[in-house]
């Protein structure tokens, strides 16, 4: 009896620091946290009217994130997190670039290639349909059929899609919201298709298009297929709760002096991402200097 009550006792106290170390390590592990980067356009000297970035203090904000022990990953591994089918470190950044500009070839390219660092380009479908006939001039140019297709076969790069041709606006609205559903609907399937036939790859993420997006646009976008969803103009970091609008921060008009001075700053009081920070300094530099452009 005494030896029935002795091996109760010690099962008791095992289980007992068992629990206890459990929940400590669960309280001790870092939470997951997925930045989404958002830029568009690189050219030297960069702009502060419009989303462009000088190519230099891009290659900075990206050596500064990896300086600081940020893990690049890629869209496949961001949709499987989603899924909670894969666990990513509390330091991690999806990079993305919306529109498809030529520029991304010539400035961005090299560097992800030689720094082997993904990312996803999101594609203004019409620009690259061979069944469409572009009768106006592209200003700024877009990337060509043969650059998607090098990049896209380096194993780094996914494109995805910015809509077929809803990138403008219709009487002063943005055209996502001034056409009926059908027509949202009907865009959203073809740019799959297009861009699809171009890389072969799985195209089932959209940037949606003047980052506009409301349960509306949502539901239309996963009946067109898409089963994750960006938007432009809603920044902080992604959550799994929000696949289909997931939050990106624009940082084509921030300096790298700026970044780095923010980001160090907060790095070294807070062992979390300095990104909200950043977004209160982007507001007051960039939105309060009417700055900011249709993404």
């Amino acid at each position: 009896m005494k030896i029935r009550k002795l091996t109760a006792i010690l099962i008791a106290i095992a289980m007992f620091f068992v629990t206890a170390l459990l929940l400590i390590s669960f309280a001790a592990a870092p939470n997951s946290r997925i930045e989404v980067l958002l830029y568009h356009e690189l050219e030297p000297g960069g702009s502060q009217e419009w989303p462009i970035i000088d190519p230099e203090d891009f290659y900075s904000h990206i050596n500064t994130l990896l300086e600081h022990g940020w893990e690049p990953i890629t869209l496949g591994d961001f949709a499987l997190w989603q899924q909670n089918k894969l666990k990513v470190t509390n330091k991690s950044f999806l990079l993305t670039f919306d529109d498809g500009g030529e520029s991304i070839y010539k400035y961005a390219y090299p560097y992800l290639l030689e720094k082997q660092i993904p990312a996803t380009i999101f594609l203004i479908a019409k620009y690259h349909d061979p069944d469409y006939v572009l009768t106006e001039e592209v200003i700024p140019p877009k990337l060509t059929v043969d650059q998607i297709q090098e990049m896209s076969q380096s194993g780094i790069i996914s494109f995805q899609s910015h809509s077929y041709d809803l990138h403008r606006e219709i009487n002063g609205k943005p055209a996502i919201l001034a056409l009926p559903p059908e027509r949202v609907l009907a865009d959203f399937k073809r740019s799959r298709q297009v861009i699809n036939r171009l890389t072969g790859e799985k195209v089932n993420s959209i940037a949606y298009p003047s980052g506009t997006v409301d349960q509306e646009i949502i539901k239309l976008a996963r009946e067109a297929g898409f089963e994750l969803g960006f938007a432009g103009n809603i920044q902080g970091a992604a959550s799994k709760k929000e696949a289909m609008s997931t939050k990106r921060f624009p940082l084509d008009n921030l300096s790298p002096d700026v970044f780095s001075y923010y980001y160090e700053t907060f790095d070294r009081q807070h062992p979390k991402p300095p990104f909200l920070l950043l977004r209160k300094l982007y507001r007051k530099i960039v939105v309060s200097g009417k700055t900011l452009w249709n993404i």
